[in-house]
């Protein structure tokens, strides 16, 4: 809980592979970089927990047992460019990727309980330049962007 307590000056938060452990915390408001990556944190992820967070760039969730989906809030961050979830227990399906203005990478790998088909709009992602979901529940897709680059998932 002292985390949220840290103040809006603090832009990097690493504690990435280290024993903390419970639900993510309030992050505070200025964070640009939060990274707690081979941690004990496990969900919930409460729509709250990514409210007000304009200046989040990179989030790092990587494995840990957050046995949840992702809340859509997180596609309203004007300027998250990198997501990684890889081996997360991430539930549900894509569709909080929906209007991700500044997604560039997304890597979401060994989710087997990610779900569902690749949406339609990921052709709309024009930011989005490396998206891996290896080892996921997805379904096989193909699409193009109009600027011609592809998304292939097997």
């Amino acid at each position: 809980s002292w985390i949220a307590d840290l103040g809006s000056s603090l832009k990097v938060l690493n504690y990435g592979s280290t024993n903390f452990k419970g639900p993510i915390p309030t992050l505070p408001p200025g964070i640009e970089e939060f990274d707690c990556s081979y941690t004990l944190q496990a969900g919930p992820l409460p729509e709250s927990i990514f409210e007000g967070l304009n200046n989040l760039r990179m989030l790092i969730m990587d494995g840990n047992k957050m046995d949840a989906a992702i809340p859509s809030t997180l596609a309203n961050l004007p300027n998250l460019q990198f997501l990684y979830l890889r081996e997360a227990g991430i539930k549900g399906d894509l569709t909080y990727m929906q209007g991700m203005p500044s997604i560039v990478e997304h890597l979401v790998d060994g989710n087997p309980d990610l779900t569902g088909p690749i949406p339609s709009f990921f052709g709309e992602l024009t930011t989005l330049k490396s998206f891996s979901a290896t080892d996921c529940g997805l379904v096989s897709a193909y699409i193009c962007r109009t600027n011609h680059a592809c998304i292939s998932v097997l």
